[in-house]
């Protein structure tokens, strides 16, 4: 019985850090998409030339393709937190799960104590 609870205990333990992972990821890609969406909003706005870094250069581009390569890193960010919220989902039931075998295995210890 005890080695059951200090497993459930574990197992409860790192699906918290999991999910505290989780969450600063979403944080992280909820900034990210934000970023890319300011910065679609001033390409729309461009009336010329743009310009990209990549590594420590500048790259001219025309806006079109400057606009192309924001939206499809978008998308990709918004598939990743949309994968996110999955797993974000998947954690949290776990963990309930685990905190009523916590408080089952508790009552039931309680039970026999008496």
């Amino acid at each position: 019985m005890v080695v059951d609870e200090r497993e459930i205990a574990t197992q409860f333990n790192q699906l918290q850090q999991q999910l505290q992972l989780i969450l600063v990821q979403k944080e992280t890609t909820s900034a990210q998409i934000q970023e890319l969406k300011n910065a679609l909003k001033e390409v729309e706005k461009a009336k010329g030339s743009v310009y990209k870094t990549s590594g420590t250069i500048m790259i001219e581009m025309a806006p079109e393709d400057a606009k192309k390569d924001i939206e499809m890193e978008l998308e990709t960010l918004e598939l990743r937190m949309k994968a996110l919220e999955k797993q974000e989902k998947t954690i949290k039931d776990k963990l309930l799960d685990l905190r009523e075998k916590i408080f089952a295995t508790q009552n039931e210890g309680g039970r026999t104590a008496r």
